[in-house]
């Protein structure tokens, strides 16, 4: 019995800790980037400079963003972290790799803005190159060619009105990618069941509105 008690303590624990942090990362504007565990044997080289990969890499990503983004979105952009991995050595201490049906990656390159005078304190993307600078994954940030206002935002208190004015709470906010916008999402939760509301940052447009029931994992 006691053992079951000290479960359920740990479960509520780590419920009320998940909305914690989710709290934080709301008010603050945040959209971390995801990641990509390649293997639980293996770990690649971290670096912290895009000057640790080739220089005709770096040249192959940086006209792709700039051809994707457009400059002014691309002007924004600030690296903050990456991934280099040996597939060679990959391979050779987790050996079922070889049966991944996949593009082999080389490079996992994570970018990030900040327009913290419209609320957005931190928006990380990530792209992933083959070998030869190939685009693997193309990163998330939207595309100047789909939408022209893409390094336009709009001030974040005209955010809050409008949702306001839609019925939303203001007092927490994330950050996501939606249509090849950034967008706002603003949430209200009514006993089991949680509206959710995305607004464009660039057009204060209406995007999406859904609901979705139970507790979200964040």
């Amino acid at each position: 019995m006691k053992l079951i008690k000290e479960h359920i303590f740990v479960i509520i624990a780590m419920m009320f800790l998940s909305i914690f942090i989710w709290e934080i990362n709301a008010q603050n504007g945040v959209k971390n980037c995801s990641s990509t565990h390649y293997s639980m044997k293996y770990f690649p080289k971290k670096i912290d400079s895009l000057n640790l990969i080739p220089i005709s890499v770096q040249v192959s990503v940086n006209n792709h963003l700039k051809d994707k983004l457009g400059i002014k979105f691309y002007d924004k952009l600030i690296f903050d972290h990456g991934e280099i991995i040996n597939y060679s050595e990959l391979v050779r201490l987790d050996p079922q790799v070889v049966n991944y049906k996949w593009e082999i990656p080389k490079y996992d390159l994570s970018f990030y803005i900040k327009e913290k005078n419209y609320g957005i304190n931190y928006c990380c993307s990530r792209i992933v190159l083959d070998s030869l600078g190939n685009v693997i994954r193309d990163i998330e940030f939207p595309s100047f060619k789909k939408n022209n206002l893409n390094a336009n935002f709009v001030p974040v208190d005209t955010i809050f009105s409008i949702v306001n004015s839609l019925g939303y709470s203001t007092k927490n906010y994330e950050l996501g990618f939606s249509k090849n916008h950034i967008v706002y999402i603003f949430s209200n939760t009514n006993k089991s069941k949680v509206s959710y509301i995305e607004i464009s940052a660039h057009n204060s447009a209406v995007l999406k509105k859904y609901k979705l029931s139970g507790i979200r994992d964040y």
